[in-house]
């Protein structure tokens, strides 16, 4: 163990020092050293590391590869909230790569061990994930329906971002759909939230949406 981790803080160095690949060759060689002892928590941090590199690289498909390994160890290893961590992370890259039926599968089965796990936060979340699957695919009745339950969650949790954050987004549906006076009641609901909070750029956001509605369909 005490190799793997000798290795894992050279490719820290590397990577410091620019060598991104050298840190990506260091980081493998420590998560088989891990493998060789059996070792299965000690692969998590050498195959996080690597994510990050390849992030750095924007290298969507080794993003995807090394989640997936994660995944497989958080499985074997029954952590089942990294497991809805990662499978969030991996559903938002699929949304990136317009994988859209990949990452619902991967939102709902998050959800689900949130809700095993009673972690209502992280269920408000994957609620709000999966409705912004179904705008990006147009089906905004779908979307409409995940964002308010989303919505009732943050409500619940009086987590005054998440409420803004849903109200802008079912406001944006109304607006595709040509309800501007909804999209218009949805934007006045979130820009307040948005202010008590102190997140100045979301709510200069609002209020750009909000003064570029069409005035006389309102």
């Amino acid at each position: 163990m005490a190799n793997a981790t000798s290795i894992i803080l050279d490719g820290k160095e590397l990577l410091r020092n620019g060598d991104q690949e050298g840190a990506l060759n260091r980081f493998e060689r420590a998560v088989q050293s891990f493998e060789e002892l059996g070792d299965l928590s000690g692969q998590i941090e050498p195959l996080r590391l690597m994510a990050e590199v390849y992030m750095r690289r924007n290298q969507a498909g080794k993003i995807l590869e090394t989640f997936e390994r994660l995944l497989a160890i958080f499985k074997a290893t029954g952590d089942q909230s990294a497991q809805g961590k990662i499978l969030n992370n991996i559903g938002l890259l699929q949304v990136q790569l317009k994988q859209y039926e990949a990452a619902l599968q991967c939102f709902g089965s998050a959800l689900d061990l949130f809700e095993q796990q009673n972690q209502p936060l992280h269920v408000a979340q994957q609620h709000g994930n999966i409705g912004s699957v179904h705008r990006d695919r147009e089906q905004y009745g779908k979307a409409l329906q995940s964002y308010d339950k989303a919505l009732l969650l943050y409500q619940e949790l009086d987590h005054h971002e998440g409420m803004a954050d849903q109200h802008s987004n079912m406001a944006y549906i109304h607006f595709m759909e040509n309800r501007l006076t909804a999209a218009q009641t949805c934007y006045q609901k979130a820009l307040p939230l948005y202010e008590g909070i102190g997140s100045q750029q979301k709510a200069d956001r609002v209020r750009e949406n909000l003064k570029n509605l069409p005035e006389s369909d309102r």
